[in-house]
This record gives structure tokens, C-alpha cells and sequence, in this order.
């Protein structure tokens, strides 16, 4: 992303689209380690990010609703005065959007930032005022293997949902796991598929399993819409699992 210093209400027509500034950012986050030396971890790379943002016409428009922001005024409140977004409405909040869902400049912002920056963009559509609110990372994957050690690890058990149907289950499955089966999630919700979903922890580690992992794929890539934080779906499925880990588990 281009980014450039200038005066606060500097010439439009100098500064091209994709031009932008950080007006905030917040304070860096603590050094961690992942218990393997040195080396701070690495969070995983967001899938989708969420923003609320002020979009004027002119830069010394939004200079003015970012004096505004700063001086103490909610941003909804300037949002919804100043904005010519229709999301002025919602005090500019956008919502969670996947890559590729917004003009490049102004996904760049919102993925290339942390949570808390304020960033200054132009854009085809004028200026922006960028505040960005969360950030979460899509499916990631685990071995059979992986999960086979998680589930034999001290402390408490991450949840796992198995989205097979009822008869696979009589062949083959893990009496940790608790039964959402996808064909009722696809089917509109029939069933106690989705009141099972609505009493999990959606914020807790959870993996998702079905027989060679692909069902499982599709699910676990909705629950990421639907706001899990931290979905793993285990590659794979249930077969690598018996033939890989425990073989009393049975193949089908």
C-alpha cells in the first residue's frame, strides 16, 4: 500500500488512489512464544476482517470528521453525520467481509492492519476514514494425528463435531465428538442440528470431522461465516483416523 506524510488538508488531486496515511494505531501487543525458542508466534493470517468507516468526498472533509473523532465525539455519531456511505446508518460499521469483497486500496487497509488502527485512504469512491474493528483467520487443518494428541492432552478437551449422518456413526466414530449432522444443517436447520450449534462455545477451539474430511471442509468454512473463531477441520476424517491412529474405531 502506498503511504505518504502529508498536510492535513493537502491537494486531492496530488494524491492518487490507494494513497493513505495511519492517523491511529493501537499499542503493539507483548512479545509471545510458542514454547520453541525465541521467536515471537505468529497469529494466522486473517480470512476476513470487519470495518466501520466515513466516507466524504474531499480529504479536508475527512480531516474535519477525524478532528472531530479525536476530540472525543463518537464515531458512529460523526459517521452518521458526515458519511455519504448508506452505511452512515449503522454509524459506518460494513460488517465482516472476506478478501476480495472490497476495492484493493481499501482491502488492503482493513487486512494490512491491526484491530484498533484508523487509517486515512483514497479511493474511486472519495475518502475514507478506516477504523478497523476485528479480524479472524479462516479453516485451518490438522492431521489425524494432531488431533489424536489434543484430545490425550491434559486440561480441558477442545470440542469436536462430527457432521456425518446418523447411520456412518454405527460404524465408525469417537466418543468425544458430538453429533451435528450436515445433512440437516444443509437442509435448513430440520432436526437439533442448529440447537446443538447454538450451545457450543463458539469462541473455543473446535475441530470438525466426517469421513474423508471434505464435508467437514464445508462446514467448518461456515461456522467461520457464522462467527466461530477458531475452527480446525481434521484432514483426512474418520477413515485416516482409524487407519492412521486407532484402528479399533473401524472403517466403513
Amino acid at each position: 500500500m502506498a503511504t505518504a506524510a502529508g498536510g492535513a488538508n493537502g491537494d486531492d488531486d496530488a494524491k492518487p488512489v490507494g494513497w493513505s496515511t495511519v492517523l491511529s494505531s493501537p499499542a503493539p501487543p507483548l512479545s509471545s512464544t510458542d514454547g520453541a525458542g525465541d521467536s515471537p508466534a505468529r497469529a494466522p493470517t486473517p480470512d476476513s476482517a470487519r470495518a466501520a468507516h466515513i466516507l466524504t468526498p474531499t480529504e479536508s472533509a475527512a480531516d474535519d470528521a477525524w478532528a472531530a473523532v479525536s476530540a472525543g465525539r463518537p464515531w458512529a455519531d460523526v459517521a452518521a453525520e458526515t458519511s455519504t456511505c448508506p452505511s452512515a446508518s449503522s454509524g459506518g460499521d460494513l460488517g465482516w467481509f472476506r478478501r476480495g469483497s472490497m476495492v484493493p486500496a481499501f482491502e488492503e487497509v482493513a487486512f494490512g492492519h491491526p484491530v484498533g488502527t484508523v487509517v486515512k485512504v483514497r479511493t474511486a469512491f472519495g475518502w475514507h476514514l478506516v477504523t478497523v474493528t476485528g479480524a479472524r483467520a479462516g479453516v485451518a487443518s490438522a492431521t489425524v494425528q494432531q488431533l489424536a494428541e489434543r484430545l490425550a492432552a491434559p486440561g480441558p478437551p477442545p470440542q469436536l463435531i462430527d457432521v456425518r449422518e446418523a447411520g456412518e456413526l454405527e460404524a465408525a466414530s469417537l466418543s468425544a465428538a458430538t453429533h451435528v449432522p450436515m445433512s440437516e444443517l444443509s437442509g435448513g436447520g430440520a432436526g437439533t442440528a442448529l440447537a446443538t450449534l447454538e450451545a457450543m462455545d463458539k469462541d473455543a477451539e473446535t475441530y470438525v470431522l466426517c469421513h474423508h474430511g471434505i464435508r467437514s471442509r464445508s462446514v467448518a468454512d461456515a461456522l467461520v461465516r457464522g462467527g466461530w473463531a477458531r475452527v480446525i477441520n481434521v484432514e483426512g476424517g474418520i477413515h485416516a483416523y482409524a487407519t492412521e491412529v486407532d484402528p479399533s474405531v473401524g472403517t466403513y
